[in-house]
């Protein structure tokens, strides 16, 4: 089958939830039974990668069978925020049972994010902004991949969005500079839609220490709307209530509003693993 999905986000979603899933290949690498399975609706068609939740490995620090709705909450986040790093990606039932089915996005293997010679400065920021808000314990280099076109993507986020600090990654290129006025606008924006008053302007909306799951409820009318320059509004907070614990999501709101106000990428610390292994 070759390739014709949609370019808009909405309609790959559309057609991802409702086409029919056919089975193509398993995906032998990958540590969780994933699949290649074609989509289609009879006129368009696309390639996508099938992780359904009864083919998890348990983890002893993830809840079990809640690795595909992390993958979820991944790309909501990064559509939210206008970033779009993350591959078009919805919940569905397939022919393993429920799980996610992310858009497949062909590549050169070789070709990952360590091997990249030069890559985008907008997309490496904003991917290391996102690993520190989602807590990313798992950015291999792997898990960047460079489509045909050149455009540059994030995937593989079914470890994230722990209420405890998890963050390994590979890009720590941006250690110790600030982070760019644009992201963390949008970041802003993100605490707000997630029930916070905007970190910019005030001084302690609470949930700082601990998992974030506290903090100011009211933000939604004290804040205001919530659009920030990537137009995450208030239904992002009910869209990650279906996906996420109260306690996950108040800890992602506690990381995005800790990053807006320092205004700087951390950097690893040298007590803790922050390197994922293998690295690649």
């Amino acid at each position: 089958m070759a390739d014709r999905g949609p370019e808009d986000v909405d309609e790959t979603c559309a057609l991802l939830a409702d086409g029919d899933l056919v089975l193509v290949q398993s995906l032998p690498w990958s540590s969780n039974g994933t699949w290649l399975a074609s989509v289609s609706d009879g006129e368009r068609g696309v390639y996508a990668v099938y992780k359904p939740r009864r083919a998890e490995r348990p983890l002893w620090d993830f809840p079990t069978g809640t690795l595909c709705l992390r993958e979820m909450s991944a790309f909501v986040i990064s559509h939210a925020l206008g970033w779009d790093l993350v591959p078009p990606t919805v919940l569905r039932d397939g022919p393993y049972g429920p799980g996610s089915v992310q858009r497949f996005i062909p590549h050169d293997p070789e070709c990952h994010f360590l091997a990249m010679v030069d890559p985008d400065p907008v997309f490496t920021r904003r991917v290391a902004a996102f690993d520190v808000v989602i807590n990313n314990a798992d950015r291999k280099s792997g898990h960047v991949l460079r489509a045909a076109d050149g455009r540059l993507w994030a995937i593989d986020h079914g470890i994230a969005l722990h209420t405890q600090p998890k963050l390994r990654t590979v890009i720590w290129e941006h250690a110790g500079e600030p982070v760019p006025a644009d992201i963390l606008d949008d970041l802003a924006g993100l605490v707000v839609a997630l029930g916070g008053s905007d970190p910019r302007m005030a001084a302690g909306d609470g949930g700082e220490a601990g998992d974030g799951s506290g903090g100011d409820v009211a933000g939604d009318e004290a804040g205001g709307s919530g659009a920030g320059r990537g137009g995450a509004g208030p239904g992002l907070r009910a869209a990650l209530s279906d996906l996420l614990s109260p306690g996950e999501i108040g800890a992602l709101r506690t990381r995005a509003r800790r990053l807006v106000r320092q205004g700087v990428f951390p950097g690893a610390d040298p007590r803790q693993r922050m390197i994922p292994w293998p690295p690649v």
